[in-house]
């Protein structure tokens, strides 16, 4: 009788742990596919089968700090611009701790690239002082990149922009 009581506890014990267990497992991918779920809808810009995950800057603060002050970009990340109507508006490298291309759009087709822009230096900040940067010609959007991410980019090149939020 002994036994059978010592038999039953334990497979009760083993029974419990491995369900707990499992509950853990079926957390942990549950998290994970919560996760891809939310990369997956995060905006996206696609050149030359080369996608990017981007943060959109649509307001004029959003567009005046960019990517200033930052200490880098993930290679597979950018940030888009998104203007409207088109226009022919001047970047600089204010702040920039690294160096930026620049892809010039316009109705989805690159119109111009400005290749490995250096970042400011320390005396262009403190005398802002920043060189300008201008496109050959309107754009209704511009992606900033890390240096050298453009360089496969041509000019009339597609640009697909999947920005589900703003039905881009």
């Amino acid at each position: 009788m002994k036994l059978r009581i010592f038999v039953i506890v334990l497979a009760l014990g083993l029974f419990i742990s491995s369900a707990v267990l499992l509950t853990r497992k079926l957390s942990g991918s549950l998290s994970l596919n919560a996760a891809a779920v939310t990369t997956s809808s995060a905006p996206t810009v696609t050149i030359d089968g080369k996608t990017f995950v981007v943060e959109m800057a649509t307001t004029i603060d959003q567009q005046t700090q960019g990517l200033s002050g930052r200490t880098s970009l993930n290679p597979n990340n950018g940030m888009l611009f998104v203007f409207n109507p088109a226009t022919s508006e001047a970047f600089w490298m204010k702040d920039m701790n690294f160096s930026l291309d620049i892809v010039w759009i316009y109705q989805n087709k690159i119109v111009d690239i400005s290749r490995h822009e250096p970042a400011a230096t320390a005396s262009q900040n403190t005398n802002k002082d920043w060189p300008l940067i201008y496109p050959a010609g309107s754009a209704d959007n511009v992606l900033e990149v890390n240096s050298g991410a453009a360089d496969t980019f041509n000019i009339g090149d597609f640009v697909l922009i999947n920005d589900q939020s703003s039905g881009i």
